[in-house]
Parts: structure tokens; sequence; C-alpha cells
């Protein structure tokens, strides 16, 4: 009974192997590659997402009356308010 337990152990490692030589991913260098290309695009979007929020911030700011330092002192006293 050992023998085939055995033999059944080196059976499945061989195809288990074989099988991960088959279906393996994209070797490593190619692998960092490639995540460094995305990150690279996700990073420009990024950037691109926030020069977007910052435009339509300043024309949502424009179109309510309010510029930039009265909404730096809103901001100051609503913490202020909050702690005291």
């Amino acid at each position: 009974m050992s023998n085939w337990f055995v033999s059944g152990l080196i059976a499945g490692a061989v195809a288990g192997a074989a099988a991960g030589l088959i279906i393996a991913p994209k070797p490593g260098k190619v692998t960092r590659r490639y995540m460094g290309m995305r990150t690279r695009q996700t990073n420009r979007y990024l950037e691109n997402l926030r020069e977007k929020s910052r435009v339509y911030v300043t024309i949502l700011r424009q179109k309510v009356g309010m510029d930039d330092s009265q909404s730096q002192e809103d901001h100051s006293d609503n913490h202020v308010g909050a702690t005291g």
C-alpha cells in the first residue's frame, strides 16, 4: 500500500509541476515591466483627475461667489468652533 501512495505522490508532483509550467504567468521581468507601466498609467490618470477636480472646485467657488481666501477663513473658523 505504501508503494501506491509514494507512486501517487510522485505522479501528483510531476503532474502539478507540468501544469504549473504550462499555465504559469509571464516571467518576473515581464510582470514587473507590466506593473510599472500600469502604475505610471494610473498615476497619470489620478493626476489628471486631481487637476480636473481643482478646475471644477474653482468654477463652483466662482459661481457661489467664494474666493480662496474666504474658503480658508471659513474652514479655519469651522475647525476652531468644532474643537471649542
